[in-house]
């Protein structure tokens, strides 16, 4: 009796926030990011597969699983929203033209590299708002829940500076 309930304590109990709980969660998304990324042919379909099953999946389930709204990254202001959208936004074009131009002076065959590397993954046929949610949008939403959201909930009884150094390098490897 005592050896049926320490395992179903272990394996249907919400896991306790911590070092451990962090670094087993950690461990199951970045398997099933490997793992799932294959399953399907094509690369938005693996793109989608892969942010949905392996990011968002596992933090909305754990989120549920705990009963924790802590758990999921959804304090953010829509006033805190919208100007982080338009500095991006502004950001974006600030960047990128003068990015542009040293990434060409300082690797002349970048241009011929990215539209062969366009064409080999077909990204010519796709339109560009899909393009731009399927590549920046999808991964950003997905990867902020599981990352800022799940892993940061867990890691919550470290030091702060340790929590947000130990999800950054997480988030680094993934």
């Amino acid at each position: 009796e005592g050896r049926r309930a320490d395992f179903a304590h272990v394996f249907f109990s919400p896991p306790a926030p911590g070092l451990a709980s962090a670094a087993a969660f950690a461990g199951f998304v970045f398997a099933l990011s490997f793992f799932s990324a294959g399953l399907v042919k094509g690369v938005l379909p693996s793109l989608w597969l892969s942010q949905l099953l392996a990011f968002l999946a596992p933090a909305l389930g754990l989120a549920l699983w705990c009963r924790a709204k802590d758990a999921l990254p959804l304090r953010v202001e829509p006033k805190v929203l919208a100007a982080a959208f338009i500095l991006g936004l502004s950001s974006w074009a600030a960047l990128s033209m003068p990015l542009g131009w040293i990434t060409s002076q300082l690797l002349p065959g970048m241009e011929a590299f990215s539209e062969t590397f366009a064409a080999k993954l077909e990204l010519d046929d796709i339109p560009y708002p899909l393009l731009i949610l399927s590549l920046a949008v999808l991964p950003a939403v997905c990867e902020e829940f599981a990352f800022r959201g799940a892993l940061m909930y867990l890691l919550r009884p470290l030091a702060p500076g340790s929590v947000l150094l130990l999800q950054a390098l997480l988030f680094g490897a993934s």
